[in-house]
């Protein structure tokens, strides 16, 4: 892959989404994932986001960045999720799929020729934060304060916690 410069990141929220096929996105995952999959295209407001699903029922999420995304940015989070998969394996997050060369990220040339980071990640069944509504159950913490809740005593504390107690690997 040729080396590529990304723009600057205050243009990410003015630059259009990626504007990819499904058939594209099944063609990366494939060739740069080894996943041969059905691609159906989901909501994403910068990024453009497909979910796979291979022959043998396993789920996966493809995302394009936009092509005004720093590219530290995307690494940043990438790294953060191989992380956390490092320190805290039980955690019920998203695990990075590594490519076929071994990589947790690729470079692409899209549909309409612009260069974006794709990753794929796994599946994590849920109810996207977008469908929930209401307040939380009855003795159940809001997101606010499981943030703001001290080491230990919310699962977000918790594991911040476990995180301060492990040399860093980002």
């Amino acid at each position: 892959m040729k080396d590529v410069k990304h723009g600057d990141n205050i243009h990410v929220l003015s630059t259009s989404a990626p504007n990819n096929s499904s058939a594209y996105a099944e063609e990366v995952a494939r060739r740069y994932y080894g996943i041969d999959g059905a691609a159906s295209l989901l909501a994403c407001e910068r990024d453009q986001i497909f979910s796979l699903q291979d022959d043998q029922g396993g789920r996966y999420i493809l995302r394009f960045t936009n092509p005004s995304e720093d590219r530290q940015v995307t690494n940043f989070q990438t790294e953060a999720m191989l992380h956390i998969a490092l320190v805290d394996p039980g955690l019920p997050v998203p695990r990075v799929i590594m490519s076929l060369d071994d990589e947790a990220e690729v470079l692409v040339a899209m549909d309409d020729s612009q260069v974006s980071v794709a990753r794929v990640i796994s599946f994590l069944p849920g109810v996207p934060l977008a469908q929930t509504v209401g307040r939380p159950a009855a003795g159940a913490q809001t997101p606010a304060q499981t943030r703001t809740a001290p080491p230990g005593t919310g699962k977000d504390g918790c594991f911040r916690a476990r995180l301060r107690a492990r040399p860093a690997m980002i």
